[in-house]
């Protein structure tokens, strides 16, 4: 699943058209289930910037940095988590950074910190 979704990227495109994106590929002939976390939809007009594929050992297939539209110096990061079988949700990290590297520095996937 991690190639399928790391071979939808594209940079500029907003992250809606990546959830679209992402939606029309298939993983054992079924099309990929895409959601998109609640908290995150404030920020599906940014446009994704860079992207690496998530740690081996967690349900992250991929880390990517999108840029703010209104703002050309603010990024924000984001992960495509694996949700279950031929299921993905984009989740974010709220807090914007100032370049467009340090969203792909390594941390804590922004499913990983939350409280149940």
């Amino acid at each position: 699943m991690r190639q399928v979704v790391l071979e939808r990227f594209r940079k500029g495109q907003t992250i809606s058209e990546l959830v679209r994106s992402l939606g029309e590929a298939k993983i054992d002939g079924q099309p990929l289930k895409v959601s998109v976390d609640p908290r995150t939809q404030p920020w599906v007009d940014h446009l994704v910037d860079g992207w690496v594929d998530g740690p081996p050992v967690t349900n992250v297939a991929a880390v990517f940095s999108a840029r703010d539209p209104g703002a050309d110096h603010k990024w924000r990061r984001f992960t495509v988590t694996r949700k279950g079988p031929g299921q993905v949700e984009i989740d974010a990290f709220p807090t914007p950074f100032n370049n467009g590297v340090d969203p792909l520095s390594p941390g804590i996937p922004p499913s990983a910190s939350r409280r149940a």
